[in-house]
């Protein structure tokens, strides 16, 4: 006889159960799994996802900057602008996003660059997505995928990711001991349990030490992203905007910094809901920023969204609402989610990594 609660997460969350036995199949087929590997089944598995399902709306959960407010992206325009200024004004300037969600940040920048001519006639916009979206302006091209490879080649202008490699599946790898030992997932009395064994990645390019009691995340997917980023692009900009931290940090970090979202609430219990909320860890830019230098990227600015946005002008933009002259819903409105964009207990906090890349036929010539 089935338990309420099993009747309860069927009738709730019908995902939640088609996952379950997915993931059982496969650990009673090995034995254990990764926790990279579960978290790429209950986040990415066809139609079942988080990320990959059609009827899911990620905002109930969560909001990013450009759903905070527009001038992320108006601001973010700015810099895009330079960007191209820098690179001697191309007639062609790709800009392509990964994971643009429902496109609100691609909104933004077009709707801004569109009252800059010139810079706006010479724009291409590629959305690299896992779910389809609609298409409002001739301008963007899209994209579906079914991973994070990047299809694409000779690129000249920006790739452009916002709170996408903090949801890429991480191994979680803590120190037992004189040892560092990775967190498998297996099954116990029908229920998910970590238990753990030697690394199955090379920690040397992620971690030097880890103090005993101590876990961290590992994420190569966001190396490999970079890597494949930079052999896309022939000259530009790579521009990550997401949570995280340096190397150096790490030994803060003494429970890691996994989290769960659902409803705009956080846990840290990853083996609830499968499908239904989201799983994220922050980014370890350190390994970006190498990675980078050896696919031919230079550090142009490495920074938090509160000083990025601040270079910009976002205080312009606080110091031009009009109290008198606008309805007060709306002037507080518009006041509490510019300040939400710099608040250093939340978004305000997140970094922001720039890397540039010269055209390298260019840069033999000149030398």
């Amino acid at each position: 006889m089935r338990d309420c609660r099993s009747e309860y997460y069927d009738y709730f969350y019908p995902r939640t159960g088609e996952l379950k036995k997915i993931l059982y199949g496969e650990i009673e087929a090995k034995g254990k799994i990764t926790f990279a590997r579960f978290m790429d089944i209950v986040l990415y598995y066809p139609t079942l996802g988080y990320y990959t399902n059609p009827e899911q709306s990620l905002y109930n959960d969560y909001l990013t900057s450009p759903k905070i407010h527009r001038a992320f992206g108006e601001l973010i325009t700015e810099k895009l602008r330079s960007m191209w200024e820098n690179i001697g004004k191309p007639d062609d300037f790709f800009i392509v996003e990964t994971g643009a969600g429902d496109g609100s940040l691609c909104r933004q920048i077009l709707y801004k660059a569109s009252s800059y001519p010139d810079f706006y006639e010479s724009l291409h916009y590629i959305i690299l997505n896992l779910n389809n979206i609609e298409i409002w302006d001739e301008k963007i091209s899209q994209c579906i995928y079914r991973d994070f490879s990047i299809p694409l080649k000779h690129v000249k202008g920006c790739f452009i990711s916002n709170e996408l490699l903090d949801a890429f599946p991480v191994h979680m790898i803590t120190g037992r001991g004189n040892t560092v030992e990775e967190v498998f997932v297996t099954v116990k009395d029908g229920e998910f349990v970590e238990t753990y064994d030697s690394p199955t990645i090379e920690l040397e390019p992620y971690i030097k030490y880890l103090p005993s009691g101590n876990t961290i995340e590992i994420n190569p997917g966001s190396v490999t992203w970079i890597k494949n980023a930079a052999e896309a692009l022939d000259e530009g900009y790579i521009l990550t905007v997401d949570y995280g931290y340096n190397e150096e940090d790490i030994s803060d970090k003494k429970d890691g910094t996994l989290m769960c979202f659902y409803k705009h609430t956080f846990n840290r219990k990853p083996f609830v809901r499968p499908g239904y909320q989201d799983i994220t860890c922050h980014v370890n830019f350190t390994p970006l920023i190498r990675e980078g230098e050896k696919s031919g990227l230079t550090v142009e600015e490495y920074t938090t969204q509160k000083d990025f946005l601040l270079s910009l002008g976002i205080e312009k933009k606080i110091k031009s609402l009009d109290k008198i002259t606008m309805n007060l819903l709306d002037y507080n409105s518009e006041l509490n989610g510019l300040n939400r964009l710099l608040d250093e207990r939340g978004l305000g906090n997140i970094k922001v990594l720039i890397q540039k890349k010269n055209n390298q036929r260019q840069f033999c010539k000149n030398v």
